[in-house]
């Protein structure tokens, strides 16, 4: 994992502004969604926005939200696509925005798995909350009620190390099937520890920078807003890289 091109791989693409625009422009949406916010004290201090009739205002908030959603949806398909370009290619351009079939296609599959685990997940909540119904009349009973609040403490902990692995196994081969390959999700990391470490470290800041901005949409420093989808979508491309760094054989990680 070569951090340094993390950092610098896109700038080597002929296209990449006109690619690295469209991606900004895509963020747009979320990027502004905090501004139409009713419950938000600035809003009315914003030209423009502090005239607005505040029902219609909360049309507008609903209205960006759907947006942003899609946005949101399709930028993430585009970065699944990069990760797997260059898991296999390190030298490979950015994907076109022009292939709109296989990036609505990811994003799709992408939707497939989320709806999958919500299902799995609410399977799981409906089966403890009868557990809790049928014990907690019982000293037993609630010994085993706090007992499975722990456990699905931990297993709320667990999925969130890892929920990046499987997406990484996802990206190998755009397969639904992979993001549920519990084999390979542990021998990569297994193999992989200190690559999978940073890519988590990664995402937690690059998570901070991109909400750091979100919460200038509250403050009188809410113009920096406008730096937030330059920044994040930029953050976007840098972590697709350290993403596809982790299954690569590649060489020693480099600073």
């Amino acid at each position: 994992m070569n951090l340094k091109n993390a950092f610098t791989y896109m700038f080597k693409d002929n296209n990449f502004l006109p690619k690295y625009i469209i991606g900004v422009l895509l963020m747009i949406p979320s990027s502004i969604y905090n501004f139409f916010d009713t419950e938000n004290p600035i809003t009315r201090t914003i030209p423009f926005i502090k005239d607005i009739d505040p029902l219609n205002l909360h049309y507008i908030d609903f209205a960006v939200c759907v947006i942003a959603i899609i946005c949101i949806s399709i930028i993430y398909g585009y970065n699944l696509i990069n990760v797997n370009t260059r898991i296999y290619k390190t030298e490979a351009q950015l994907p076109a925005w022009s292939n709109i079939k296989n990036i609505f296609l990811t994003t799709l599959k992408l939707f497939s798995i989320y709806c999958i685990c919500i299902v799995i997940l609410s399977l799981l909540v409906l089966f403890l909350n009868i557990v809790f119904m049928l014990l907690s009349n019982s000293i037993i009973g609630n010994i085993l009620s706090i007992l499975l609040l722990i456990v699905l403490l931990i297993a709320g902990i667990i999925i969130l190390l890892l929920i990046h692995a499987a997406t990484i196994s996802f990206a190998t081969n755009l397969k639904i099937s992979s993001f549920f390959n519990i084999k390979f999700i542990f021998n990569m990391i297994k193999e992989n520890k200190l690559k999978y470490f940073i890519c988590l470290i990664s995402y937690a800041v690059f998570t901070v920078i991109s909400l750091g901005f979100a919460m200038c949409a509250y403050t009188k420093f809410y113009p920096l807003i406008i730096l937030s989808p330059f920044v994040t979508f930029y953050t976007d491309l840098v972590f697709a890289e350290i993403q596809a760094g982790v299954p690569r054989p590649d060489e020693p990680i480099s600073k």
